[in-house]
């Protein structure tokens, strides 16, 4: 399973998106 240089960083950007949003929603005062 070899994943190219870029759909690694697709996948690090999305769970990048869904940490940020979770944090945003848990401290609303942050965003």
């Amino acid at each position: 399973m070899a994943a190219t240089i870029a759909e690694v960083l697709f996948v690090i950007l999305l769970i990048l998106l869904v940490h940020l949003g979770g944090l945003q929603r848990a401290r609303p005062w942050q965003a």
